[in-house]
């Protein structure tokens, strides 16, 4: 055992040497290891060059497509987020819109106290002509009265006279804007004592967005510019409206026709204010019944009458019974101080004679 652990450890030793004499040739300049190393050098350096490149390319290929990847995905998110922006922004700006638009309403609340201001939106428009009825999301369920004979004023945020409702159902209710060929309303020249006329829709102007003025008396001053309101006449409309402004002003057959230009386009409006009040519909009301049933409102005047006159008798009677009393009281009062007097007298006369 011991002369085969000598012989490997010789022959270890012997290995080692051999390798250092190698290495140790290799490192003498010219010499034959010295030059095969450099030729193999020569030849492996291009080799491992182009190994390297192939390996760095393919490298950079995966990394590029997943960093590709990453980066696709992180644009989808921006683009997500900015999307999810936008659309908060929109609805922010609509949001404030609803809210001007709102604060509106209450500025026509205050002004028309006697009126309801109930908010809608316009829903659908007609495919015809720019005069045709739109639909607002109101109606019946929402206080209004279906009656075909009651209307209500419709105007805008800007308290813009917009039309009348002339179609009202339970859930949704047609609007005639002041384009329309079938709508009327009695306006005025917003001065003291300004003209009063009639305005109404023409189908000849409703392409331009423009109204009629007729009725106009032949001495009223109206000219082109002038501010045109409701007159408040019928009680549909309540004064002060705004309407539009007179932009033309003509004489044809002796009659002054004038064109108006409405401060609304109903092309552009989104939501409206309908003006819910008793007034109109309490005059309405007594109309009816005075147009329906004039002999019962005679009989009822004849009665009032009749009473009227009944309680003004009564009343100058128990003037005159009054009247009457006071005037015996003061007889007696009298009576009473003409005998203190005469006593008085009597009494005066004896004194005197007794003195005598």
């Amino acid at each position: 055992m011991a002369i085969k652990q000598k012989n490997r450890f010789l022959i270890g030793l012997g290995i080692f040497i051999i390798i250092l004499g190698i290495i140790a040739w290799g490192l003498i300049p010219n010499s034959l290891l010295n030059r095969l190393t450099v030729g193999f050098s020569a030849v492996q350096q291009p080799l491992k060059e182009g190994v390297d490149n192939v390996s760095d390319s393919g490298v950079g290929f995966f990394q590029a497509i997943f960093n590709g990847m990453a980066i696709r995905e992180e644009n989808q998110a921006l683009r997500d987020e900015n999307t999810q922006l936008h659309q908060r922004i929109k609805t922010l700006e609509a949001e404030n819109l609803k809210y001007q638009e709102l604060k509106q309403a209450v500025h026509i609340k205050e002004r028309y106290e006697g009126y309801e201001v109930l908010h809608a939106s316009v829903m659908s428009r007609s495919f015809g002509n720019i005069f045709d009825m739109f639909s607002i999301n109101r109606g019946g369920e929402d206080g209004l009265s279906e009656d075909p004979s009651i209307s209500y004023a419709v105007v805008d945020a800007n308290m813009n006279l917009v039309g009348r409702l002339a179609q009202i159902n339970a859930k949704g209710t047609k609007v005639l804007p002041l384009y329309s060929e079938g709508f009327t309303v009695i306006g005025k020249v917003n001065k003291p004592d300004g003209a009063v006329f009639r305005v109404h829709g023409d189908l000849s102007l409703s392409q331009d967005n423009l109204c009629m003025i007729e009725g106009v008396h032949v001495d009223a001053e109206l000219n082109p510019g002038d501010e045109v309101v409701t007159d408040g006449s019928g009680g549909l409309f309540p004064a002060g409206i705004a309407i539009g402004t007179v932009l033309t002003v003509e004489e044809q057959g002796g009659q002054r026709v004038a064109t108006l230009e409405p401060n609304v386009l109903i092309s552009d409006i989104s939501d409206v204010f309908i003006l819910v009040g008793k007034p109109y519909e309490d005059q309405f009301e007594e109309d009816r019944v005075d147009r329906d049933s004039p002999e019962e409102d005679s009989e009822d005047s004849t009665e009032e009458k009749t009473q009227t006159d009944d309680e003004e008798a009564e009343t100058v009677e128990e003037n005159v019974g009054e009247i009457d009393a006071a005037e015996n009281t003061d007889e007696q009062t009298e009576a009473e101080t003409g005998g203190e007097d005469t006593t008085e007298g009597d009494t005066e006369n004896s004194d005197s004679e007794a003195e005598e």
